[in-house]
């Protein structure tokens, strides 16, 4: 047990990792039609044509570049551009997202007494029956709401609609509008009471797994300038707070609308365990010998974005179950970590370091692999 961190993870406020440049996850909210309102003209008949009536089924798919900069920061924080794709789709009718990345389309986060998640593009439909024509104005707008002030943790772009108790979708355009009430908890199809939870507490584990990493790598590339280890410590004390604060509001939110968890550990238990594994990992880098910080320093950072990214891919096939999109997420995942370990490796050797033995790009690799699977089984409850 890590005394140093976990002490400071019960003093330090908790700071959310930074997202990798480029880095984009994908959402889905589910939802039903509970009005059409007219505009210029009625479109309910055309509407109806295509399955879109009161109670039909809608899906809101939508894609995030978690590394677009906070436009207007404070309370709320406004993003302009970060949504990449979106699409809303009604029996054979769907709203496509146009002039997205720009300042066009913009995402609303309030983390406060009342947690506010706001997504809002231009689109274009099918047929045109609520645009009217190419040229006229059409938007998707999703408004979720927390009035207990629960959902949320910070406000950065990574949100997750299922964590919102409540909100609406509408479609505008000249010729009416349609109003989508969004299924509670984001309407998983797959009627696992502790999949929101798994969810949320996997994510949480991927994000201290992440910002845990950066501070060792940061150490391990001069750690002269902290003989003593206070900063890396203070560094992960930050990110076990994150953590232990983002495991614990996912479970009382569970238990507040009846559902469950995957793991009746407690946080301090989930913390110890998956600081522990993180420890070790950054133990094997530190035997390289040589030591060298260059790539050792390197192995950590690719480690982090690694457990990172496998951890998420378990978070959301808890969401959303679907193995071979959790198995690809996975093995991407690991083959980048590979690539880059053994990059820094060979660029090491062709300046003339010698290490002996040769640093384990294969069983480094494989252990963060069994690491993330225990992590993911402990959290599933498995």
């Amino acid at each position: 047990m890590r005394i140093p961190g976990l002490l400071a993870a019960l003093l330090l406020l908790a700071l959310p990792a930074s997202p990798a440049l480029g880095e984009t996850k994908s959402y889905e909210v589910h939802g039903q039609v509970t009005e059409i309102t007219p505009g210029a003209v009625d479109p309910t008949s055309s509407l109806a044509s295509l399955g879109v009536h009161v109670s039909s089924t809608a899906t809101l798919d939508y894609t995030v570049d978690l590394s677009t900069p906070v436009g207007l920061a404070g309370t709320p924080a406004v993003y302009f551009g970060p949504v990449t794709s979106l699409t809303l789709t009604i029996g054979s009718w769907s709203a496509t997202g146009v002039d997205l990345s720009s300042d066009m389309d913009n995402i609303t986060v309030a983390n406060s007494t009342i947690d506010l998640l706001v997504v809002s593009t231009r689109t274009t439909d099918t047929n045109l029956l609520l645009k009217q024509s190419d040229i006229g104005l059409e938007t998707v707008a999703l408004s979720l709401s927390d009035g207990d002030g629960h959902s949320i943790d910070d406000q950065s772009l990574d949100q997750d609609p299922a964590a919102f108790p409540s909100g609406s979708i509408a479609v505008s355009g000249p010729n009416g509008t349609i109003h989508i009430m969004v299924t509670p908890g984001g309407g998983s199809p797959s009627g696992d009471a502790s999949a929101k939870c798994r969810g949320a507490q996997l994510s949480a584990a991927a994000k201290m797994c992440q910002a845990s990493f950066k501070c060792l790598a940061k150490h391990a590339k001069a750690p002269d300038k902290d003989p003593e280890n206070a900063v890396v410590e203070a560094c992960r004390g930050k990110a076990d707070t994150a953590f232990l604060g983002a495991f614990s509001k996912a479970l009382m939110a569970a238990e507040r609308k009846g559902l469950s968890c995957g793991t009746q550990d407690s946080a301090i238990t989930a913390l110890e365990d998956l600081d522990g594994a993180i420890s070790d990992q950054n133990d094997e880098a530190a035997a390289i010998t040589p030591p060298n910080s260059t790539v050792i320093s390197g192995w950590l950072t690719a480690a982090g974005t690694a457990c990172s990214a496998g951890l998420r891919a378990e978070a959301s096939n808890a969401a959303k179950p679907s193995e071979p999109k959790r198995a690809a997420a996975r093995a991407k995942a690991r083959a980048k970590l590979d690539a880059s370990d053994q990059m820094l490796v060979d660029k090491a050797v062709s300046k003339g370091v010698t290490f002996d033995p040769a640093p384990d790009v294969t069983g480094f690799g494989d252990d963060l692999d069994h690491r993330i699977d225990a992590t993911a089984a402990e959290l599933n409850g498995d």
